[in-house]
């Protein structure tokens, strides 16, 4: 049990605010690919680097950190992902005076490195700080505030970074670098602030208690390998599927968005960005309620034939109708992740739960690959439109998984 010197409501809402900032992050970086599209002249497979190294990060981390986590405890793994994430953002300026992109991919990535720390920790750390029955409601809570930043994120970038190009074919680089730098200087003073009121804030360290729990872990030799279980292992692959599909869904939309709507700007197209994440942070609310009633497995079996569908119009690129199909592909791949995660890991023993959670995490490298390969494929057929034949296979799988997921 946690003790009463902690200020639990205080500890929650800085822990929930991360979930914000990874959030906004995420959302503030689908704004980029155009942006450098536009202002340093890059095809759309070189400018998909940045979710390569911004994704990538996260595999690299992902077991480091949780080794750190466990050996030093949930808030010094926070305040060090903060860290990275502010230091990443100070990278930007000399980025932005520089104008070179290997620069803001170094920077993205430290950047991401101090992400995929905080969502190392702040996932399970939400779940212990209060009463082991509402832990749920604690972490849906939070994942809310994760829709609202990725939401936030391309507002605020088609404002102040996008919106400095206000003359159709015509580059201002300085005044959309001075954008950029505005924007990541501000969320770097943001992330020191936090840093602070983390340092000063006692926080319940669950170490000791973690250890009491697993101690079965460290007793039961008959305990089976995460890859021995079919589940886990078909979930992987999903898991690495959909993060690539739901990354790359994203990383083009701008792209895809100014192609068939006649007359739309990047700026504008980054509104309708913020309007589709906006119903994921929805569409998760909503197929949250319905698991009351049904299975995750049926709704999630569900929503992929519905995505596979939406992204077939996709493909073939109706004027405007088409934007649409991609925009409500949002609603519907909002309960995917968490889904997948909890079947994947829900056969497995102690023993193998962390581990497996760890190897889910490190999926999430499916989103540094899958908008490379589909930057290519628009670059080679000069059309974004079929580049999203990549996502629609991904769906396809994910039925698959889905409907044939057995119960023990």
């Amino acid at each position: 049990m946690i003790e009463k010197k902690y200020n639990l409501k205080l500890a929650f809402s800085l822990v929930t605010s991360l979930f914000f900032l990874w959030g906004f992050s995420y959302g503030l970086l689908d704004t980029m690919n155009k942006n450098f599209q536009e202002q340093l002249g890059l095809n759309k497979a070189n400018s998909a680097y940045l979710q390569f190294f911004y994704f990538g990060a996260y595999f690299v981390v992902a077991l480091p950190a949780g080794y750190i986590i466990s050996k030093a405890g949930y808030k010094t793994g926070i305040i060090i992902g903060l860290s990275l994430f502010a230091i990443g953002s100070l990278l930007f300026i000399p980025a932005t005076n520089l104008h070179q992109f290997w620069f803001f991919l170094m920077s993205y990535f430290i950047l991401a490195c101090g992400l995929g720390f905080l969502e190392t920790a702040a996932n399970p750390y939400i779940t212990l700080l209060g009463n082991s029955k509402t832990a749920d409601l604690r972490i849906n809570f939070s994942q809310f505030f994760n829709g609202l930043g990725q939401s936030a994120g391309p507002l605020l970038g088609g404002f102040f970074i996008l919106g400095t190009q206000k003359i159709e074919g015509v580059s201002n680089l300085s005044e959309n670098m001075a954008g950029i730098r505005s924007v990541y200087m501000g969320i770097a003073i943001l992330l020191i602030l936090i840093i602070v009121a983390f340092i000063f804030t006692k926080m319940p360290d669950q170490r000791a208690e973690e250890e009491k729990n697993n101690d079965f872990m460290k007793r039961n030799t008959n305990a089976r390998s995460p890859f021995s279980i079919p589940s886990f292992r078909k979930g992987l692959l999903a898991q690495f599927l959909y993060v690539g599909a739901q990354v790359t869904t994203a990383a083009f939309f701008i792209n895809y968005t100014t192609s068939h709507w006649p007359g739309l700007s990047s700026e504008k197209a980054a509104y309708f960005l913020s309007a589709s994440l906006s119903s994921f942070m929805i569409g998760r609310f909503f197929s949250t309620l319905i698991m009351f009633k049904f299975s995750a497995e049926k709704i999630m079996g569900v929503y992929a034939i519905i995505n596979t569908l939406l992204l077939i119009l996709v493909c073939y690129g109706v004027e405007k109708i088409s934007v649409f199909a991609l925009m409500a592909n949002f609603f519907f791949m909002a309960p995917m992740f968490p889904s997948i995660f909890s079947l994947s890991i829900r056969e497995l023993d102690s023993a193998a739960t962390k581990f497996g959670s760890s190897c889910l995490i490190m999926t999430i490298v499916g989103g540094a690959i899958y908008p490379y390969v589909q930057g290519r494929i628009a670059d080679a057929t000069g059309s974004i439109a079929l580049s999203y034949l990549l996502p629609l296979i991904s769906y396809l799988y994910i039925i698959w998984y889905s409907f044939t997921y057995k119960r023990t």
